[in-house]
């Protein structure tokens, strides 16, 4: 083999590394860059906030987040008293799940929009997603005041709140008043959850 032979094969073998080069880096370069959506990519990190609801739904729930779950919940929360209660990083998590209105329903509707203004300005953090959960006396229609639940279910929709899930109704009343469930109901009720986050 010439010498002249020998530069000539060299340079096409440098040639071809710099043009498949050139071509990985123009396939990554045109990879979109898509957020995944939750069935896609599971959220990785789910915080619920609630009251009473929120209590016996929680441990339901746990199992079936296969990520990181915590329940910030007690009986008889307001949406006020969630925002009381807020510890600062409610927005590090993927998804945050809302489990309240059955207490707010029996107050003054007027305080629905800027009590739930000042919860989701603490939460949302531009990337996550906020659901609601619809609860158990809104889906009998049995809660003490209707038109509070109405007012509080509008107040949600208007701040653009997407309900996730609603309670679903057992067989058998698990409370007189409907406006909690047992344990089979919860059950249900988280199954519905993870269905709609995950499946």
């Amino acid at each position: 083999m010439t010498t002249g032979t020998a530069l000539s094969l060299a340079a096409l073998a440098v040639l071809g590394i710099i043009l498949v080069t050139q071509s990985s880096a123009a396939n990554e370069d045109a990879s979109p860059d898509t957020v995944p959506s939750p069935k896609q990519n599971p959220y990785a990190t789910v915080l619920l906030l609630g009251d009473s609801i929120g209590v016996g739904l929680s441990k339901h729930l746990q199992p079936l987040v296969p990520g990181t779950f915590e329940a910030r919940v007690k009986t008889g929360r307001t949406t006020q008293g969630a925002v009381s209660a807020l510890q600062g990083d409610e927005a590090s998590f993927d998804v945050v799940l809302l489990s309240l209105g059955s207490n707010d329903a029996l107050l003054d509707p007027a305080a629905f929009p800027s009590a739930l203004q000042a919860l989701l300005q603490a939460v949302r953090s531009g990337t996550n997603a906020v659901y609601w959960l619809e609860p158990p006396g809104f889906t009998y229609n049995t809660t003490k005041s209707p038109a509070g639940a109405a007012a509080f279910a509008q107040a949600m929709h208007d701040a653009g709140v997407t309900m996730l899930a609603a309670s679903p109704v057992p067989p058998a009343p698990d409370d007189p008043m409907h406006l909690h469930l047992g344990p089979s109901g919860y059950d249900a009720f988280a199954h519905a959850i993870a269905t709609a986050l995950y499946a």
